[in-house]
């Protein structure tokens, strides 16, 4: 998904920090939604850190 700005992936408890690993590697997403996922804040603070561009 080239073209890919905005991700919600709201209430998917299979999204886990170890998924994350793969969205980092997406060029042109901007907008991540990850309210009620397997996701820590651990792994959203990693993130974030990897790439301040997006919006978490």
């Amino acid at each position: 998904m080239p073209n890919l700005i905005h991700l919600d992936l709201t209430g998917n408890r299979e999204v886990t920090d170890a998924g994350l690993e793969h969205l980092a590697a997406t060029k042109t997403l901007r907008k991540l939604s990850l309210i009620d996922t397997a996701v820590t804040q651990d792994g959203i603070n990693r993130l974030q850190a990897q790439l301040p561009e997006y919006e978490i």
